[in-house]
């Protein structure tokens, strides 16, 4: 019988944040993308909203808010408030992550919304994530 090279198969675990339990690592293979733009809004309207299908996690990898004006932005999923992002003038925030490390994971349905009264302008968020 004749000896070749052995096969060796190893895999990788990573630690699901949100659960707190090891899975095996895994290539995301859905990502979802969305962008809004508004001229003009009411005090804690959403800016963007999300429901995966399922009881799916999302892995935000791309979290952009722009405005003409100052503004403050909350990311709520299933859970209550996740994260505030704050514009203290014109301008844009930018925040990257990766599938493997992601900015938050969310569960569930999530939205957008920003915090309180905002004057006249221009406003947008885009994101980006993998289930």
């Amino acid at each position: 019988m004749a000896k070749g090279p052995k096969a060796i198969h190893s895999r990788s675990f990573l630690k699901e944040p949100v659960r707190g339990e090891w899975v095996p690592e895994e290539i995301p293979t859905v990502t979802v993308k969305k962008a809004n733009r508004y001229s003009t809004m009411g005090a804690n309207a959403a800016l963007s909203s999300y429901t995966p299908s399922g009881t799916a996690y999302l892995r935000l990898t791309y979290l952009r808010t722009t405005a003409t004006g100052a503004i403050a932005t909350a990311l709520v999923d299933r859970d209550g408030t996740i994260d505030i992002v704050y514009l203290e003038a014109a301008g844009a925030e930018v925040i990257q992550g990766n599938p493997k490390a992601p900015i938050h994971t969310l569960k569930g349905t999530f939205k957008v919304y920003n915090v309180g009264s905002v004057g006249a302008g221009t406003y947008a968020v885009a994101w980006e994530g993998v289930r």
